[in-house]
């Protein structure tokens, strides 16, 4: 638009010029500049670069380069805050536990109980001589790397095949992300390399990693830094969380809410370091010459029977003192401030940082004040997808069938294991979610498997059971109450959901089984 009385005035010099000779050609010119005007500012509020979005400080394009500058200081951050903070430490805990438990476990889909039985033995003695410090079981090297995984972003597990005494073992080293040399970045032995990863000739998988004899932390007590050696993949699991395609470190877990832990944690102390302060001064003595003193501290000198003076203190507050005060003094009483802001602050704060760990508000604080089942069995819906996500798509892929195919290897060389067992499916089977309320949710999930919704394998796999060895001990234990007379409420062969004795069937092989009385 022009301006009131001035043609073309918001025009430059050049498009007036223009449009006094050509209208349409000036006209062209001022819709090619708005257009141009449109592309670069875009259409998104989130890549505007005005006064409002200069202050925001985005990350490099590249998943490694974003990594390069800060991976060193979100760890060391990240362990500080979880050494010192318990919202930290009980967030990565509540991950862990619920991530694998007691153990990821395996179970074998074979019908051969003799070949089960035969893989479960020599998965038994491999669980037991895992730890190459023999420390832990296999589990426990499993809960120790997620938890490390957590809280540093990444964890490397080492394979240790040895003979000792002329036995052969099979067993892992787990190492810390800090032994893996982010330094090598460029090439190195004729091998690209991204924060230590060496990559094979086509870029696309990895070759190796470049790692430290120990960590760097601890052998700079002893005077030295020491250098990274080259290590082939073979032997080598690295376990983290892969949020972006080609990204070769892990972030740690908390990385979102460290600003904000530490933030809590700087108001909770000033908040508690005022109110000490504040408690200190209870009244104040003002007497007519301007001399000022606390009535906890104040002290008069005063002579003694025997005429010595010595100082006594005075104006100590208790219940029910009265206290008497020279002429000319007054007393005015502390009021200490007081802020209402401190706890919806570190309410809604502690919620924030809840939420960026990966954990819900109540499982980070145990504060259930205002929960309720709904409200629960939302936040585990929601928790439980994310955790099963964890555990089917990084910590199986990455380190259960690794693991497991150094087993079956090793066995196959070393032990009982023949070339069946390598072509026998597994199941691994998760750590089982506790319900909220175990009736409603029992009489749902026994919906499910009449249903259809889910097998019976699957429902006794969510109770972290193998499917197979529940079923053997269940026979078993039927076995050996049939031949003691002993007959169970519990037992659904012989008992009803009512209570009642329900009709013997005949056996399977003698013909068609007699229908059972409806409950």
């Amino acid at each position: 638009m022009s301006a009131p009385g001035k043609p073309f005035g918001q025009l430059n010099w050049l498009d007036r010029a223009v449009a006094v000779f050509s209208p349409n050609a000036a006209l062209g010119r001022a819709k090619a500049r708005l257009q141009l005007d449109m592309v670069a500012r875009g259409g998104f509020e989130a890549a505007r670069a005005d006064w409002r979005g200069s202050s925001w400080r985005a990350e490099p394009p590249g998943a490694n380069t974003a990594l390069y500058g800060d991976i060193v200081a979100m760890r060391q951050r990240a362990r500080s805050m979880v050494r010192n903070s318990p919202l930290a430490k009980r967030s990565i805990e509540i991950l862990t536990a619920h991530t694998v438990g007691c153990g990821i476990r395996p179970s074998w889909q074979t019908d051969s109980k003799a070949q089960r039985r035969r893989l479960k033995s020599a998965w038994d003695r491999f669980v037991e001589t895992a730890d190459a410090r023999r420390q832990v079981d296999l589990y426990g090297l499993q809960a120790q790397a997620v938890q490390a995984m957590f809280e540093t972003g990444e964890v490397l597990a080492l394979r240790d095949e040895a003979r000792r005494n002329g036995v052969a073992s099979l067993s892992y080293l787990l190492i810390e992300g800090d032994q893996l040399d982010h330094n090598r970045e460029g090439v190195f032995d004729k091998r690209v390399t991204r924060l230590g990863v060496a990559l094979d000739e086509n870029w696309h998988s990895v070759a190796g990693y470049w790692l430290f004899d120990q960590n760097p932390g601890d052998a700079i007590l002893w005077g030295y830094y020491p250098v990274s050696r080259f290590v082939p993949r073979d032997g080598v699991n690295h376990l983290y969380r892969i949020r972006r395609p080609g990204q070769m470190r892990g972030v740690p877990e908390l990385a979102a809410s460290l600003p904000i832990m530490r933030d809590l944690a700087d108001y909770q102390e000033a908040a508690l370091v005022k109110a000490r302060i504040e408690a200190c001064f209870s009244a104040f003595i003002t007497s007519e010459d301007g001399a000022t003193g606390t009535l906890a501290t104040r002290t008069e000198q005063k002579t003694g029977a025997d005429g010595t003076a010595h100082d006594t203190v005075v104006g100590e507050l208790s219940p029910g003192v009265m206290q008497r005060l020279s002429p000319g003094e007054k007393v005015d009483f502390a009021q200490p401030s007081t802020s209402s802001d401190f706890g919806a602050f570190m309410l809604n704060g502690t919620m924030a940082a809840a939420s960026g760990a990966g954990v819900t508000y109540d499982q980070a604080t145990g504060d259930l004040r205002q929960a309720n089942y709904s409200s629960l069995r939302a936040g585990k819906i929601e928790f439980r997808r994310s955790v099963e996500m964890i555990q089917h798509l990084t910590v199986v892929p990455m380190l259960c069938r690794p693991w497991y195919r150094d087993f079956i290897r090793f066995g196959r060389t070393y032990g009982d294991l023949v070339a069946a067992d390598e072509r026998v499916g597994v199941r691994w089977v998760t750590p089982a979610w506790e319900p909220i309320d175990p009736v409603k949710d029992l009489n749902a999930d026994i919906l499910a498997v009449r249903s259809g919704r889910m097998s019976l394998g699957d429902y006794i796999a969510s109770w972290g059971e193998d499917p197979h060895e529940q079923i053997e001990e269940i026979a078993a234990f039927n076995t050996l109450l049939d031949a003691s007379g002993i007959v169970l409420d519990t037992d659904p062969r012989k008992m009803n959901a009512g209570g009642q004795m329900q009709p013997p069937q005949e056996p399977a092989g003698d013909g068609p089984a007699k229908p059972a009385t409806k409950d």
